[in-house]
């Protein structure tokens, strides 16, 4: 089983971290488990410039780390990823990945289960959470477990009462995976999300720009998604 971890957050002995740590942890306790967890301020990333090559080609044509950490999403079975809580939002690297990494139009997360992390130390953490939790499920991923955790700066976020919940909804991730799972409510929702909203834009677009989004369809067609070409 292919699990990617990824610290959204700038610090990597942070509340965030810790948490995703201690997920890793648990899911090294299930046999067969391949866990790769990184942080985003490891990576070489620059921000996206809007320049709408990717849809073209499949691929950014910036030279950094971004489609190597895209590339190990893209093989694997299930995706979690940790936030801090910016301004009711995520975390600035977070969303630098996000605009870069093929995740909504191409279904990066499609077929895949996820898990997210968001802590917060006043308000907007429920915020950040929601916005995080789209971002996935709008991917593709079935949203198995969503944690949110309200923690001081520099205080520990592993009390016991926060390490049983973890091994509970790691659990669950991990059952989800292994049993294929479907949520029905995620899956209706999906299904309308990208039926009638991102596949119908993308083929307004590819009618009216010839070419544009030839890089979303050689993902799709990659990921065995049905849909029409569009010359």
């Amino acid at each position: 089983m292919n699990i990617v971890i990824i610290n959204g957050s700038s610090r990597k002995n942070g509340a965030t971290a810790k948490i995703l740590k201690e997920i890793s942890n648990v899911l090294n306790t299930y046999s067969n488990m391949n866990i790769q967890l990184i942080h985003l301020s490891d990576i070489k990333m620059e921000f996206c410039n809007g320049c709408y090559s990717c849809y073209k080609t499949g691929t950014c044509f910036i030279q950094d780390d971004v489609e190597q950490i895209i590339e190990l999403i893209s093989k694997a079975d299930g995706t979690i990823i940790g936030t801090p809580t910016y301004e009711s939002n995520i975390s600035g690297q977070l969303k630098v990945l996000a605009d870069r990494g093929h995740f909504v139009f191409e279904q990066l997360l499609h077929q895949q289960y996820a898990l997210t992390v968001t802590t917060f130390e006043n308000y907007g953490g429920g915020a950040a959470s929601r916005i995080l939790n789209n971002l996935m499920t709008y991917s593709g991923a079935t949203l198995s477990a969503s944690i949110k955790k309200k923690i001081l700066f520099n205080e520990n976020p592993l009390d016991a009462v926060t390490k049983k919940k973890l091994q509970r909804e790691v659990r669950r991730f991990y059952l989800d995976i292994e049993k294929r799972k479907i949520h029905p409510f995620q899956w209706v929702k999906q299904k309308i999300i990208f039926e009638m909203g991102i596949k119908q834009f993308v083929y307004k677009k590819a009618a009216k720009y010839t070419g544009i989004f030839d890089g979303v369809f050689k993902h799709w067609e990659n990921k065995q998604i049905n849909f029409k070409h569009i010359q």
